[in-house]
């Protein structure tokens, strides 16, 4: 079964705070851009998101902020 997470669920999570950021990420980190489940709704698949956390590309460019973060299946962002 394929889970979707929408923009809330990233804040939610920690994984991004916001739009401003994602839209950047999406631009120059690698982030995934998701599919449009509407005129407004974005949505990533958890797969997608796991895979870009584990990325080189997303350390190279965020850097700190995100080192040390453990990301597991139920979308729980814990230190390592």
């Amino acid at each position: 079964k394929i889970r979707y997470l929408r923009f809330k669920d990233l804040q939610t999570t920690g994984i991004v705070n916001n739009r401003v950021t994602l839209s950047r990420w999406i631009k120059q980190a690698g982030f995934p851009r998701g599919v449009l489940l509407g005129p407004n709704t974005r949505a990533w698949t958890e797969d997608e998101i796991e895979q870009w956390l584990k990325s080189d590309r997303r350390t190279d460019i965020i850097g700190e902020r995100m080192n040390g973060l453990c990301f597991w299946p139920e979308f729980v962002v814990t230190m390592c």
